[in-house]
């Protein structure tokens, strides 16, 4: 499906918002799918310029003075305007704003990722969406996560104690040796004076 296509569905009109993932063994199934066929052929094709908007992540690294624009009511109120009737806008929410408020060189890294390991995804998390769902880290992908937090990363998802308890105590030691390097750096140069 092209970019433009997709865009055009998810801005467009439509009726029935919360059923888009309804389940095939729904005995509703097929009444929404047809609503769907309904809508896509009859109801207004788009709310605006799809030349405005571009996909984007909606885990993003923001700037203050971005937020502070894209919060206050006047703008609140295009937003709702913009994106209620359309669905799983909120890859299209975010660029937008960049966009209108022309902020695009305030994100961390603005360029689309396709999966690309080592890029940066419009923010400073490090999360492996490369293979479909998120990873779970474990205690052999240690030092993926150290070249991550070396690249700048500042966050990471998806850790669970019970796949791999080993890789949190891991993370966790990381942290309190560099925390203990730094604490005694500091004391140094404060003996020094």
């Amino acid at each position: 499906m092209s970019d433009k296509l997709s865009l055009s569905m998810r801005k467009r009109k439509h009726i029935f918002q919360k059923s888009f993932r309804i389940s095939r063994k729904n005995p509703l199934y097929l009444l929404f799918k047809g609503i769907r066929k309904i809508e896509t052929k009859y109801l207004e094709k788009t709310t605006h310029q799809l030349d405005d908007i571009r996909f984007g992540s909606n885990w993003v690294t923001l700037s203050d003075e971005f937020v502070q624009k894209i919060v206050k009511k006047e703008n609140i109120v295009d937003v709702y305007h913009q994106f209620s009737h359309g669905y799983l806008v909120d890859e299209l929410f975010i660029p937008y704003e960049l966009k209108k408020f022309k902020m695009q060189n305030t994100v961390y890294h603005q360029d689309p990722v396709h999966d690309i390991e080592d890029e940066f995804q419009g923010n400073l998390r490090y999360i492996n969406w490369w293979d479909g769902s998120p990873l779970i880290w474990t205690s052999k992908n240690f030092h993926e996560l150290e070249k991550a937090k070396q690249a700048g990363h500042f966050f990471s998802r998806k850790f669970d104690e019970t796949v791999d308890a080993t890789i949190i105590d891991l993370v966790i030691k990381e942290l309190i040796n560099e925390n203990t390097m730094k604490s005694n750096i500091k004391l140094k140069q404060t003996a020094n004076f």
